[in-house]
């Protein structure tokens, strides 16, 4: 077996082995009980059920996300099994980027090292339960960050493929999750810059084209999908307009705007996340040293996406994970460093290499956000226990009401029938209205409330309430009380 594939397979085994451990996406936990993957999955459910995105379902981020979520859902519609692989895959991806950006440098780098990295990438506090856009979105922003890194942007461009190649991430990425572009915007700079430098201007033009094809290809199965339904003017509202509207500091959300804000907001991040400072300033350093065009490309591509994960939106700590395509490149320094320890004795390189990745192994067990909920039996979670309930109900439809999606429709394996299938984080006045009403007219057979209860006037009964404990991004694990409504059979 040749070296490049036994690399591959290790790649490869050590994300099954990283994500099946730290992420609540995998077979070993319950339920990923995050309520944006919820929300991901549900919404990929109903999609697969014919629901058209935005018009007859609602959600928030990107249309590609979904399409994802609802092949997710094609593996399982009442699991995160499907979510699982996904995250396998984008790992995978994600990893066997960053070991190339390895074997390009160092001529004596060892793959052992990788199981480790991704221990520490993927237990930070930004990785939060698994399943975030930005994870998803990752190893296409680690591709195109790739490309440019391998670039000498002294005395050369990117070629027209690779242009073309790092459109189509770019289309992707813009319809996961738009703010994540701000990368692209600063390669497209740094491309126009080395153009001009090195006067080759006529290559500006092709490189801009290609750049724009890939762009067009990417988006043409979300414009063929929209165009097909007669929902273009759903996807404008809702992905752009309202986002934008009513996730801005203005509209009363949690954003944070000026510039002292965005600098907490920044230092908050990296607080949160010492690996990633480490391993960028790691990097930062190397470039310098080596090779200073790299290091100008590492510092405009962070300058390009800082802004966009800090300016003008509620800063989940999560947002911060794409930080892990940048932080990549400090694997470099360390793969260089264990290997020039030991030049010459390639036994001790291994077992040093192995000896690491066990210890970062252990530290990110630890450090990981999500290991409380290892081996948690599903009996014991309001999800299920609920969900015991409302599969006794021939044809029971459910309305999550009040809050994010919390679980209880995969946990049933329920498609929702209300196109506001629970509280998003919007200061939406159509979906308030529209929850509200869908209660007060008694639309679903259960209704599922947390922390607090329903108001006298609705058609339901309270016949379950359950409690149990809840953990998202930096937060120690919370205990929720849900509370399961039956709605009312009317005497004759």
């Amino acid at each position: 077996m040749s070296r490049r594939r036994l690399a591959f397979l290790f790649i490869f085994f050590s994300s099954v082995l990283t994500i099946t451990l730290f992420s609540k996406s995998s077979p070993l936990y319950p339920l990923n009980d995050w309520v944006d993957a919820n929300c991901f999955l549900t919404t990929g459910k109903a999609i697969l059920s014919g629901q058209v995105l935005y018009r007859e379902v609602y959600e928030q981020k990107g249309p590609v996300l979904y399409f994802l979520h609802a092949l997710c859902a094609l593996v399982s519609d009442a699991s995160f099994l499907g979510v699982w692989l996904l995250e396998i895959l984008c790992c995978t991806a994600y990893a066997w980027t960053g070991w190339k950006l390895i074997v390009r440098r160092c001529k004596s780098s060892s793959f052992l090292l990788i199981p480790g990295l991704l221990f520490l990438t993927f237990t930070t506090v930004s990785f939060a339960s698994g399943d975030s856009a930005e994870e998803i979105a990752l190893p296409l922003v680690a591709f195109s960050f790739a490309v440019g890194m391998n670039t000498d942007w002294k005395h050369a461009l990117p070629t027209s493929r690779q242009a073309l190649i790092v459109g189509i991430t770019a289309g992707l990425v813009l319809w996961i999750k738009y703010t994540l572009c701000g990368f692209y915007i600063a390669f497209a700079f740094v491309v126009l810059a080395a153009s001009l430098a090195q006067k080759r201007y006529r290559e500006i033009l092709s490189l801009a084209i290609a750049f724009l094809l890939g762009i067009l290809l990417s988006s043409l199965p979300v414009l063929f999908y929209f165009t097909f339904h007669h929902a273009l003017p759903d996807l404008w509202t809702a992905y752009f307009i309202n986002n934008i509207s009513y996730y801005s500091p203005s509209a009363g959300g949690r954003g944070r705007g000026g510039r002292q804000s965005i600098i907490d907001t920044l230092a908050g991040f990296a607080l949160e996340n010492p690996v990633f400072l480490i391993l960028i300033a790691a990097g930062f350093l190397y470039a310098v040293l080596k090779k200073r065009s790299e290091a100008i490309f590492l510092v405009v591509s962070l300058l390009g996406c800082l802004p966009f994960i800090a300016l003008g939106t509620k800063p989940y700590p999560y947002y911060a994970f794409i930080l892990a395509a940048f932080s990549m490149y400090g694997w470099v320094p360390f793969s260089l460093l264990c290997s020039r320890l030991f030049e010459k004795h390639h036994l001790l390189q291994r077992m040093a290499c192995c000896l690491l990745s066990f210890l970062m192994g252990m530290y990110a067990f630890h450090a990981s956000l999500n290991t409380y909920m290892l081996g948690t039996p599903k009996e014991v979670m309001p999800q299920y226990r609920f969900a015991r309930t409302i599969l006794e109900t021939e044809n029971a439809t459910l309305l999550n009401y009040g809050f994010l999606d919390g679980g209880f429709y995969t946990a049933a394996g329920i498609t929702p029938t209300s196109r506001f299938f629970c509280t998003l984080n919007l200061q939406l006045t159509e979906m308030n209205q529209s929850l509200s009403a869908s209660v007060k007219r008694g639309e679903t057979t259960y209704v599922i409330t947390r922390g607090k209860k329903l108001s006298g006037d609705t058609p339901y009964v309270l016949i379950d309430t359950a409690s149990g404990l809840y953990q998202s991004n930096a937060e120690a694990p919370r205990r929720f009380t849900y509370y399961l409504y039956l709605l009312q059979e009317e005497d004759n």
